[in-house]
């Protein structure tokens, strides 16, 4: 049984490990507080040998370790338990966690994994919606957008304002614009859905967010990618591709 971090992009940078264990156990168990669920199932939809244990929770008992949670701990029992994170104590003897302090590759060495497997097993299910949200903009030239970040949100403009700006989460047009009803159309779907977006985009600018752990994963295009950080250092591991800024 697995107890990551229940951020999203915990989960997505989780993928790697998901999978491998996957491809060696029968079974996989992967604990999921509610609110996540619907996005998490999609992640591993392809995966009949992952199971997703539901559970609900606050935010506030979301900041402390899984295992501390009742119902964690009793679904715990008699099975093999691994959890990867940034905690502030150490795992009780049952729970397998080398309790690293990184944030790139730290959770795969709190799982006894090589960080290697997080981008040599990833993979993301194919959705005939990811097919034909890329299919509405007709081939022409965009740059994805990601600008709101749990603590933080920013403004994000275009080198080239001609540029069509696709974001999940926001419409960056008045709905006076011609562009409005367009981009109002990419707005809200689950994660996996954006996908091919990502990966063939003329620009990508996010802020560290679930969808900057996605892109740092996928095969992408652009030429000209920026990682809006809300910390002095990146929390993924950019390669030399990425330019890195302060989210101001």
């Amino acid at each position: 049984m697995l107890l990551p971090h229940q951020g999203l992009g915990d989960f997505i940078g989780l993928i790697g490990a998901v999978r491998h264990f996957a491809s060696r156990l029968d079974r996989v168990t992967l604990a999921v507080e509610r609110k996540r669920l619907a996005n998490v199932q999609l992640l591993f939809g392809d995966l009949n040998n992952v199971e997703l244990f539901a559970f609900e929770a606050t935010e506030a008992q979301l900041r402390q370790p899984l295992w501390r949670l009742p119902v964690i701990s009793a679904a715990c029992a008699g099975k093999d338990v691994r959890a990867s994170g940034i905690h502030r104590q150490p795992p009780p003897t049952h729970v397998h966690c080398r309790h690293s302090k990184s944030l790139t590759d730290g959770f795969y060495c709190d799982l006894g994994l090589e960080p290697s497997v997080k981008q040599t097993c990833f993979k993301l299910p194919a959705t005939q919606n990811a097919t034909r949200l890329l299919e509405l903009l007709e081939q022409k030239p965009f740059c994805f957008a990601h600008q709101q970040a749990s603590t933080k949100a920013i403004r994000i403009q275009t080198s080239d304002l001609s540029m069509m700006i696709i974001d999940p989460c926001d419409n960056h047009y008045d709905a006076t614009d011609a562009r409005y009803a367009l981009a109002e159309q990419f707005i809200g779907h689950p994660i996996v859905d954006y996908q091919l977006l990502i990966q063939s985009a003329e620009e990508i600018r996010v802020i560290d967010s679930c969808f900057a752990c996605m892109a740092f994963r996928l095969p992408i295009v652009a030429k000209k990618k920026i990682y809006y950080s809300r910390f002095p250092q990146p929390l993924g591991d950019l390669d030399a591709t990425w330019q890195f800024e302060r989210a101001v």
